[in-house]
């Protein structure tokens, strides 16, 4: 089993989330773990999105909008049981009621859907928003009917996308390794890490 320990990086938050340490794939330089100030990470040249044509740049842009316990987009918006304890907790300042009517992820860890093979969707919206409804052009803004959300519509899988600088990063079995991690959003929740399978070459 592979242990980590998690590192606060806190300086850096300002919405959404991801992983600065190890690299991402997007990260061509490899910036070393003390070295980071940013949550900007990407090649160079900078790669774009072959969906909506968007430069990669953010480490925050791999995630699953619109994602509930009961299924993917805000038709599940409130469909669910809740598994979490926590969420039914009102007097919490992250929860302020939402994880109980919005039956988001943190009502259910593990239950809601994790599109991209685990590795997230670029923008967060694969189908569109909302979800299999939207005839606007990949990388057009989420939000048109709601407040902005800070996503957009039809990216692509981190597996769809070629990271020619891609680094690698090994691991002894059974080690401790920093990890630096970035997040912030209201989202009111907890996030779940995963180890993304590479393709086959």
């Amino acid at each position: 089993m592979l242990s980590l320990l998690l590192v606060s990086v806190v300086p850096l938050v300002a919405g959404h989330a991801g992983m600065l340490w190890p690299p991402a794939w997007q990260d061509g330089k490899g910036v070393p773990l003390n070295k980071i100030n940013t949550y900007q990470v990407y090649s160079d040249p900078v790669v774009k999105d072959p969906a909506s044509g968007k430069p990669i740049k953010s480490i925050k842009t791999w995630l699953t909008d619109q994602a509930y316990v009961g299924g993917h987009g805000d038709q599940f918006f409130g469909v669910g049981d809740i598994t979490n304890p926590e969420c039914l907790k009102q007097n919490y300042e992250w929860n302020m009621g939402k994880c109980p009517l919005e039956k988001t992820p943190w009502a259910a860890p593990g239950r809601a859907p994790s599109l991209g093979g685990g590795c997230g969707i670029f923008g967060g919206n694969p189908y569109g928003c909302p979800s299999g409804n939207d005839t606007r052009a990949p990388g057009s803004v989420c939000g048109q009917f709601t407040r902005p959300r800070g996503t957009f519509a039809f990216g692509s899988s981190a597996l769809d996308v070629d990271f020619p600088q891609a680094l690698t990063t090994e691991w002894a079995l059974g080690s401790w390794q920093d990890v630096a991690w970035v997040g912030k959003g209201g989202h009111w929740g907890g996030y779940t890490y995963r180890l993304c399978r590479m393709p086959a070459e």
